[in-house]
């Protein structure tokens, strides 16, 4: 604190005028050596925060997991998420090796991938995108692990998740066609999706093949 905010008055003799206060003389020496005093109450919220968080990570950890990545985790890779601690790995080392060469994408999906090691060494998986079970935007716990929500797919924005989602909600989708139209989402996205295998076994369209009944 400035003394001239206690005092009312501007002075420069700031040593002066903690020692005329009867300051402590470490307080004085701390304050001519650090530019920043950390306040003791700031210090026992982050710290009371630090415990909370490891303790969802030991206790609950599929809800600490669906949480970081829902609101911490920057990029995602459908494959490298959903396909096991192996493909993981190895796509670390290939981001790894690249060094200072390494994109800012590829260096946020490193600390992505980081965590998905640490949870499927801890048996936890992920599900891939599910047409008729993602999120727009939140990681889901669905049968013991962690289903992916449609901005996880790399090019598709919230805006057209929410749209998604929001027509599923009003009836399930029938077909990619259907999917196209009443998603509003375009075929680049959809044949994406379809890649992924995140459609399920969504037909292309509604006409009735006659040989199936």
């Amino acid at each position: 604190i400035k003394p001239e905010k206690a005092t009312g008055r501007k002075t420069t003799d700031y040593e002066g005028e903690l020692r005329k206060n009867n300051i402590p003389e470490w307080f004085i020496q701390s304050c001519s050596k650090i530019g920043y005093l950390f306040p003791r109450a700031h210090a026992v919220a982050y710290v009371m925060m630090a415990f909370r968080i490891a303790w969802y990570k030991i206790n609950q950890p599929l809800a600490y997991y669906a949480a970081f990545f829902t609101v911490r985790a920057k990029a995602f890779s459908i494959p490298m998420m959903v396909h096991g601690l192996d493909t993981a790995r190895k796509a670390m080392k290939v981001i790894a090796a690249k060094g200072d060469n390494a994109t800012k994408i590829e260096e946020d999906l490193y600390t992505t991938l980081e965590l998905v090691v640490e949870m499927n060494l801890r048996g936890i998986s992920f599900l891939n995108i599910d047409i008729n079970k993602s999120d727009a935007t939140k990681f889901i716990i669905c049968d013991g692990k962690i289903l992916l929500p449609f901005t996880a797919l790399d090019g598709l924005g919230k805006n057209v998740a929410e749209q998604i989602v929001a027509a599923r909600e009003e009836q399930p989708y029938s077909s990619k066609e259907d999917l196209k139209y009443r998603g509003k989402v375009g075929q680049t996205l959809i044949d994406a999706l379809a890649e992924q295998g995140c459609l399920g076994e969504l037909p292309e369209d509604e006409q009735l093949d006659l040989f199936a009944i």
